[in-house]
């Protein structure tokens, strides 16, 4: 899912996603689909798209086969501004 700061419809952020492309940053996009040719277990896509430069801002839902296996990350460009984990006792968000 989309992610915005502000209500800002200002260009400035299209150009600023079109170059940090550019420098390396992934389309949130590609960053999950080589996350699945990638990973074979949990914590191995746990990692890549806690910690893997993305250009624009999102959400990503992970979900695991075993219990207390699941988060949803809040992304920012560089790193996870915040996490919230799936478990036996909060299973699910409001």
């Amino acid at each position: 899912n989309q992610r915005r700061l502000s209500k800002n419809t200002d260009p400035k952020g299209l150009l600023e996603n079109l170059f940090m492309m550019f420098y390396g940053y992934q389309e949130i996009s590609w960053l999950i689909r080589k996350t699945l040719e990638d990973c074979d277990d949990y914590d191995c896509a746990y990692k890549n798209l806690k910690y893997q430069p993305i250009n624009a801002l999102g959400y990503i839902t992970l979900a695991g086969l075993k219990d207390d296996e699941g988060v949803i990350f809040t992304r920012n460009h560089l790193d996870t501004a915040h996490e919230n984990h799936l478990n036996a006792t909060q299973w699910f968000l409001v």
